[in-house]
């Protein structure tokens, strides 16, 4: 087990062993356990992801959910974002450049403006992962522009951000 006291420690367990261990999991930040034999994947998304931010992927994957969830999706040729309707029981091809934050279990209902509804509960997915073929991160999209932080720098962001709050307790 990699030592997880410290943000780097937090970071490195998140993603070690991914590409090379055959069985594992990992618990991300209270909102996603990821179990995998292989590329098999099993992931249980708890809540919506508490990044600002949306991320992209280290390799193309197939996602099957077991149970319709919100999904906020960027374009990736522009900066134009859409919320959307993931539904259950459907096989789902995401290139490893699908920028995309989980937003959470659908409700069964739409906003005035259409938008699918969230509510609390756990959605589980069957993910397949192809090969890796891009370093992945995090995008800030705004104002017409998109901007690319890697992996790490961005997780550090965040554990350093968690450290100020708790500090003001």
């Amino acid at each position: 087990m990699i030592e997880t006291r410290t943000p780097e420690g937090r970071i490195n367990n998140i993603f070690h062993g991914m590409g090379t261990r055959w069985v594992g999991y990992t618990r991300v930040y209270g909102y996603f356990t990821q179990l995998w034999i292989g590329r098999a994947r099993l992931h249980l998304f708890y809540k919506g992801e508490p990044s600002v931010m949306m991320h992209d992927h280290a390799w193309p994957f197939y996602t099957f959910p077991l149970r319709s969830y919100v999904d906020k999706a960027a374009d990736q040729h522009s900066s134009e974002t859409r919320i959307q309707l993931v539904r259950a029981f459907r096989l789902h091809y995401r290139p490893s450049s699908y920028t995309h934050k989980y937003l959470g279990r659908w409700a069964g209902t739409f906003d005035e403006l259409g938008n699918p509804n969230t509510k609390p509960g756990t959605v589980v997915t069957l993910a397949y992962r192809g090969k890796l073929d891009r370093e992945w991160g995090y995008w800030k999209i705004t104002g017409g522009t998109r901007k690319f932080y890697p992996f790490k720098e961005y997780l550090k962001t965040i554990e350093a951000r968690w450290a100020r709050m708790k500090g003001k307790k």
